[in-house]
């Protein structure tokens, strides 16, 4: 009797530890998901703002050379300038 009821109360711990070790790999895979999500999400957010600043810059591109023209300050049918350290050069077919 003494050798069955240590058993089944080795055999019970044994199930308590491997349902904790389950959990913890569990929690565990949920952590590193979440992770990956994240990552995933701050990489199309900064897809998302380069974007936006590429399409911001080529409408102050198209200002500044507007503003030029209607000004007189462009007589040549072509216009370079320079924003951000990226040269914009627009030529105008008339």
């Amino acid at each position: 009797m003494i050798r069955s009821s240590s058993y089944l109360s080795h055999g019970l711990w044994g199930l308590q530890v491997k349902a904790t070790e389950l959990a913890s790999v569990q929690r565990l895979e949920a952590a590193e998901l979440r992770k990956q999500e994240e990552k995933a999400r701050r990489l199309e957010q900064a897809r998302a703002r380069a974007t936006a600043e590429t399409h911001l810059r080529e409408k102050v591109a198209a200002a500044t050379f507007a503003r030029g023209y209607i000004t007189g300050n462009n007589h040549s049918n072509n216009s370079s300038f320079n924003i951000d350290n990226i040269t914009i050069t627009i030529v105008i077919i008339i």
